[in-house]
């Protein structure tokens, strides 16, 4: 039983260290408490009128990444997330004859714990 108990005081000792830090030294690291980051995307026609049931598509530049969702009755859709990944995403859509002929851009920029979007939300115009 006793090498056992050196076993186990050996794993605490590694893994009930310290806590991490921040990679500027400073305060301790706390979880990760955010949810995912959801890019807001409303899809209207040229009189500024909503489209429901447009297909909206968001692409990755970077890794190629796609990701689509259809609207719902109000033009809005929450389908965009940011498991598309860091980097500017292209958000176009289209419903019936009418498409986006302008791709909407959105910059993604993701850190150890969450990722943050900008704009806040995308207005795709379809024409």
């Amino acid at each position: 039983m006793r090498p056992m108990r050196r076993g186990l005081a050996l794993l605490c000792v590694m893994g009930c260290g310290s806590p991490a830090y921040l990679p500027d030294g400073g305060r301790p690291l706390r979880g990760c408490t955010s949810s995912r980051a959801v890019i807001p995307v409303k899809t209207v026609d040229v009189n500024g009128m909503p489209v429901a049931g447009a297909l909206v598509t968001a692409r990755n530049q970077n890794s190629g990444e796609v990701q689509s969702g259809n609207t719902d009755g109000s033009g809005d859709t929450n389908a965009i997330t940011e498991d598309l990944g860091s980097g500017q995403i292209e958000i176009s859509a289209q419903a019936n004859d009418l498409k986006s002929n302008e791709s909407f851009l959105v910059q993604i920029a993701c850190d150890s714990c969450q990722c943050t979007h900008i704009p806040g939300s995308a207005t795709v115009i379809l024409q």
